[in-house]
């Protein structure tokens, strides 16, 4: 069993493509494409339309010529990964599919149940002990709760989400020319793929971003305008000095005023 340069693991849903199933979503994307024509490739589904992120075939036959292996993991049941897995395969113009294994919903729910995380990566390097590890494998998400647990925040990428109903545009899209940089590299295959080792060593310093993940201050890679929440948001500790500057001063007026009334 050869082992691959790197293993990068797709979310599907906002990550590689879009699904159209409901009305308004499509109507808007009759109109979207009016915008930003022949920018974005598409096909139907009986009533349904499947978006493909500008990139996605090119970087699939890049991966195939650099001995880098491509893999699912979606929150969606098997029927549907398996549907968009077929989907991807022929829009690539492949006969047979380009991802070495395809994970769902139902691999997440066995390895919460047994005290693991979501999308944990330690499920793949257990299934695959010669072939993945944490020096050379990867998850591409645009969901960050998937990449900033413990077991995946130095082997993952939170993207910008692939959504043309929340302002997605093709013109600022950097996500696949992002991953051919990170796969140009040559990290350390002693350390994580993302640790501070790497990402110093391979120049990703840009990407290395801190963000306030459930309270607490954490440095990870991400790459464009990633959807943020009460739980993850971008940190910014220039907002906290003015807050308390004038802090001090409320007190120290305060002082001034009890000294003059007590005068």
């Amino acid at each position: 069993m050869s082992r691959p340069r790197f293993c990068v693991i797709f979310d599907i849903d906002e990550t590689m493509i879009q699904y159209l199933h409901d009305e308004s979503s499509i109507h808007k994307w009759h109109s979207y494409k009016k915008f930003f024509p022949n920018r974005i490739e598409a096909i139907e589904y009986g009533t349904n339309i499947i978006l493909f992120r500008p990139g996605l075939r090119q970087f699939i036959h890049y991966a195939q010529k650099h001995n880098i292996d491509l893999a699912i993991w979606t929150y969606g049941n098997k029927a549907y990964s398996k549907m968009i897995d077929g989907a991807i395969t022929a829009y690539a113009d492949l006969r047979k599919s380009p991802f070495e294994f395809v994970y769902s919903r139902e691999e997440i729910q066995l390895d919460l149940a047994n005290g693991r995380e979501e999308k944990d990566l330690r499920r793949v390097f257990d299934a695959f002990p010669q072939k993945y590890n944490n020096s050379n494998t990867f998850l591409v998400d645009n969901r960050a709760a998937n990449v900033f647990h413990h077991s995946n925040r130095e082997n993952g990428i939170v993207v910008e989400s692939f959504d043309i109903t929340a302002g997605y545009s093709p013109n600022g899209d950097t996500m696949f020319d992002t991953l051919k940089h990170i796969c140009d590299k040559n990290p350390s295959f002693m350390h994580s793929i993302f640790s501070k080792v790497n990402v110093v060593r391979t120049g990703l310093e840009k990407l290395y971003k801190k963000y306030i993940v459930r309270g607490e201050p954490l440095s990870l890679i991400c790459d464009g305008f990633v959807d943020e929440d009460s739980t993850f948001y971008r940190a910014n500790p220039m907002r906290k000095k003015p807050k308390l500057m004038l802090t001090k001063r409320l007190r120290s007026k305060r002082k001034n005023n009890r000294k003059t009334h007590k005068a």
